[in-house]
């Protein structure tokens, strides 16, 4: 494939469902980090850091369901 028919085939790729989609996972993925604190405290041992969010997530949805949590 040449570098004109990559251009094509990227473009065909990311079209606006593609766009939708990527903005709404970046979204989730700062909702996240912002419920963990991250971006508040510069001394969190992730701070600057997205790495172990979705481990979160689920420690966080196993404790709500053993303890019947609502936040």
């Amino acid at each position: 494939m040449n570098k004109e028919e990559g251009a094509r085939a990227m473009s065909t790729v990311m079209g606006p469902e593609w766009v939708k989609e990527q903005q709404a996972i970046a979204d989730r993925m700062n909702e996240l980090y912002e419920m963990d604190e991250r971006s508040d405290d510069p001394d969190h041992p992730m701070h600057g850091l997205f790495t172990g969010l979705h481990q979160e997530v689920l420690i966080y949805e196993k404790w709500k369901k053993q303890f019947g949590l609502e936040v």
